[in-house]
């Protein structure tokens, strides 16, 4: 995570503006950490307003499938 950082610190560049750019992704981002927060937590809400699951019920089918 810190390699890119570590290669301009020994290289001695110390302006901060050439060591690249931060980039907060929203949480429409499909798959980022907001994205993932973000369904926990209306999750954590409906189980709090409806009670805990008690089954977990998955069903797998084929869009070509008439």
């Amino acid at each position: 995570m810190y390699k890119g950082l570590t290669e301009v610190v020994l290289r001695g560049e110390t302006d901060p503006t050439t060591s690249g750019k931060r980039i907060v992704l929203p949480s429409t981002f499909i798959g980022g950490a907001r994205y993932m927060i973000q369904y926990y937590q209306d999750a954590m809400a409906i189980c709090g307003w409806a009670g805990y699951p008690n089954l977990f019920i998955t069903f797998t089918c084929n869009h070509k499938w008439p």
